[in-house]
């Protein structure tokens, strides 16, 4: 089976078709597992340095091998280099004797040693990338955190290695059958991998070509992947972008120490109408996403009607990124951009303990995030979250599944955890109308404070409690609410119970006039101060800028100032064509200023 090469850094090669990466059929209902150990913070996948632009700094060692992979290559006259062989190893001088192909490079890797193969840049290859035996007897594995095995690029010019093939790009996966196997500290950084046959653009678009994983880390019985590092990095037009997850049936199995940073994850779909994910993630232990782009995964095509699974359409099941089952994970810095559904998804068929969701940029998805609405038998299966410093833009302007929805978060099952100093702006109004803040599913102990949500219209309630079951002190205090219709929902409670668990303390509301709703009881200003929060207050607040949009950055920058423009910005970004001002962390920093909050 061929498989396709995004831009992004991965650490395997494929040549067969496998269970598991081969465009699998994912269902998260059938996902079992432990849970249950303490969270501990997270750590770094490798332990080197980085340069003045972010990016990992790789230094080979005295026996380092290094094979240089080139589309002019040649598999018989190649040799091996050495850390002696040139004073740059990434941009070789004098002539290269490269290889003509990856499984024929690899075969002069050794297990447990820190050996490089470099692609090099501007040049095109065909040939799926594997990193597991591949029935030739090599294996690429590290020797440790500072001396990894590394999968990249070489070359002073050009843009990343493009991986062209029509189903899957790279593994990280390790077969051994019964023996126990420990695949570790592998480093794949700067390709770009890339299905061109489900591209409807490309002259050799095939409209029933199903597709496959483009980065695959899989870790199944027996055998154990950890310490491995994904960065600078694409994947595009595969039915999963990205998978990281272990199928091991040991409920204690964890992929562990996994860190994907700055990659591009887009265009994931499929034509069948099963799932299809921009990241598929499930039993990850210490699990860092941080810097990446995500956009337009889960789907080619907007809905035809709602409802409908239709070749390429989006679906209410699709998303950006979908975990399952994560232990101490951050996810940060990330762009998450017009989803087939929601931005980032999270669900616990066991406990997801240790989360952080920090500092995202969420553009034109019909919902930010959730966490956890799945599994609501599982009370309190959410420990100890944090969301915190996020920006939510523009939600609901695709409409991609025709449902009429434009959401912020969704909190469900929460066992502690607090979500403060986020910014929900110019969300756009639906007929199912936006709710900023969703709380369902019964949660405790959890602290909302200090979130600010300004030029929002058509909302159906800026906060919106089921009771099923009830919330148990929830606490909702110091935050902002604007809205342009003072017709609409403050608050809605289905039921009496919804708001029983829940305090109210210094919220600002605004207009001067706005609705709550709890049960079949509408109150008016003075009523919801007199049952629910004495200090509330009705005060337009003044903010230092708040007119700031993503438009009007990219019009400060001198680009065209439209969101679109803003989009394709960050899809074309590559490891070695990097610009910080299309990150999350720049524009969060410009539109948060506008409204004086700070990290």
């Amino acid at each position: 089976m061929n498989r396709t090469i995004g831009m992004i850094f991965s650490a395997v090669l494929t040549l067969g078709i496998l269970a598991g990466c081969s465009g699998e059929k994912f269902d998260d209902s059938k996902d079992t597992g432990g849970g249950g150990e303490n969270n501990l913070p997270i750590q770094p996948a490798l332990d080197l340095p980085r340069d003045a632009d972010g990016w990992t700094v790789f230094t080979p060692s005295s026996d380092t091998r290094i094979m240089y992979v080139s589309s002019s290559g040649d598999d018989a006259t190649a040799v091996e280099y050495t850390s002696a062989s040139n004073v740059n190893p990434f941009d070789p001088q004098g002539t290269v004797y490269s290889f003509k192909t990856y499984k024929a490079a690899k075969a002069h890797t050794r297990s447990g040693y820190p050996d490089w193969v470099l692609f090099k840049r501007g040049d095109t290859f065909t040939e799926d990338l594997c990193i597991d035996d591949d029935n030739d007897g090599s294996i690429l594995s590290g020797r440790s955190a500072n001396e990894p095995a590394l999968v990249g690029a070489y070359g002073a010019t050009g843009i990343s290695p493009v991986f062209k093939v029509k189903a899957g790009g790279i593994q990280v996966r390790f077969l051994r059958g019964s023996s126990h196997f420990v695949g570790e500290y592998i480093a794949i950084c700067g390709l770009a991998f890339y299905s061109y046959t489900r591209n409807p653009a490309d002259s050799a678009y095939n409209s029933a070509e199903e597709g496959d994983v483009g980065i695959c880390i899989w870790q199944n019985a027996n055998n154990k992947i950890r310490n491995i590092l994904v960065e600078g990095c694409s994947s595009s037009f595969f039915s999963t972008g990205m998978s990281v997850y272990s199928s091991s049936t040991d409920t204690t199995s964890y992929v562990e120490n996994i860190e994907i940073r700055r990659n591009i994850i887009m265009n994931a779909y499929s034509n069948s109408g099963a799932h299809s994910q921009g990241m598929w993630a499930s039993r990850v232990r210490n699990f860092l996403v941080d810097e990446n782009v995500f956009d337009h995964n889960g789907w080619l095509i907007q809905a035809t009607l709602p409802g409908e699974n239709l070749q390429g359409q989006a679906t209410m099941f699709n998303h950006n990124t979908y975990t399952c089952a994560l232990i101490n994970s951050t996810f940060r810095n990330n762009i998450f951009t017009r989803a087939s559904s929601i931005g980032t998804k999270f669900t616990a068929p066991y406990d997801i303990q240790g989360l952080t969701i920090n500092d995202n940029l969420y553009v034109d998805n019909e919902l930010g995030l959730n966490v956890c609405s799945n599994y609501p038998e599982r009370l309190f299966r959410v420990k100890g979250a944090t969301i915190k410093d996020n920006v939510f833009y523009n939600l609901g302007r695709s409409n991609q599944t025709k449902r009429n929805v434009s959401w912020g978060m969704d909190i469900a099952g929460w066992d502690g955890g607090s979500v403060y100093n986020n910014l929900m702006v110019h969300n756009l109004p639906q007929p199912q109308g936006l709710r900023a803040f969703m709380i369902s599913e019964g949660s405790r102990n959890v602290d909302m404070h200090d979130n600010v949500v300004h030029n929002s219209g058509g909302v159906t309630s800026m906060v919106w409690i089921t009771d099923t079951p009830v919330s148990t002190k929830m606490t909702l205090r110091n935050n902002y609410f604007e809205m342009h219709d003072p017709n609409n929902l403050m608050f809605f409670s289905s039921t009496i119970g919804g708001v029983a668990g829940v305090t109210f303390s210094g919220n600002n509301y605004y207009p001067t006039a706005p609705l709550f709703r709890i049960a079949s009881n509408s109150l008016d200003f003075s009523q919801w101060k007199a049952t629910y929060e004495s200090n509330a207050t009705f005060t337009k607040r003044t903010f230092p800028d708040a007119s700031r949009t993503v438009e009007t950055y990219m019009a400060s920058l001198g680009e065209t100032g439209t969101l679109d423009a803003f989009i394709e910005k960050c899809r074309t970004q590559d490891r070695f064509n990097w610009d910080i001002k299309f990150t999350a962390d720049t524009v969060n920093s410009y539109l948060r200023t506008g409204f004086g909050m700070t990290e």
